[in-house]
């Protein structure tokens, strides 16, 4: 799971996000921001994150996406090994 911002002092959080894409494609991302930016949220999208938080955030609105994010990861690794199995056989 990647927690990240947007804005960041080497790297923007887009950049981070696709290196880590190449290296875990089954990642999942949170990404939060000070604004609610349009082209920002398309490029996410694209990535495949699974929370665009707002800040000022609640931390109850971070605590539900992290939760989220690890149920789609859990999901994504049944999914394979049900996948796994099934070509196995």
């Amino acid at each position: 799971m990647v927690v990240t911002d947007i804005n960041m002092p080497e790297m923007d959080g887009i950049e981070m996000a696709r290196h880590i894409k190449a290296i875990n494609p089954d990642a999942a991302y949170i990404v939060l921001s000070g604004n609610s930016d349009v082209k920002s949220i398309k490029k996410f999208r694209e990535i495949g994150f699974c929370a665009y938080l707002v800040k000022p955030l609640e931390f109850k609105d971070l605590f539900d996406a992290i939760a989220n994010g690890h149920q789609e990861v859990e999901q994504q690794r049944e999914r394979e090994r049900v996948l796994g199995a099934t070509t196995d056989a």
